[in-house]
């Protein structure tokens, strides 16, 4: 896969795991799965983007993908997916692209929203990988 496109769904897929994580209409069924996604993301992007070729990156991140469909299909998405939809078709950029432009800015915006502890376990799993 192209390196611009594992970018783009690699961040679709770190934002489906957070969206699903911290929603108003997360429950014990999609925290978990929204955390792993998470957590695989966050351990896996960067290989999958550096070495295509090598396919342990690629699987943890088919893998992301999966937990996060079926956490926001069971839970919600939020702001950011409903942002991000408008703005792709606008400016025609791809849905991973502009969930990265939406992702920081509505993460601040949104902290007074949904309780500390959440928003601080998810962040506490992407870290600082670099």
């Amino acid at each position: 896969m192209p390196a611009p496109l594992t970018a783009h769904v690699g961040v679709d897929t770190l934002t489906h795991g957070i969206e699903a994580f911290v929603s108003k209409k997360a429950n014990p069924l999609t925290d978990p799965l929204a955390l792993e996604c998470v957590r695989l993301t966050a351990a896996n992007l960067f290989t999958a983007w550096e070495e295509p070729e090598k396919p342990p990156g690629a699987r943890a991140m088919m893998l992301a993908a999966c937990l996060g469909g079926m956490a926001f299909a069971n839970s919600s998405v939020c702001l950011v997916h409903g942002m991000s939809r408008p703005i792709g078709a606008m400016f025609h950029l791809p849905h991973g692209l502009s969930n990265a432009l939406l992702l920081p800015a509505l993460t601040r915006w949104s902290l007074p929203g949904r309780p500390w502890p959440a928003m601080h376990r998810s962040a506490r799993l992407v870290g600082r990988r670099r």
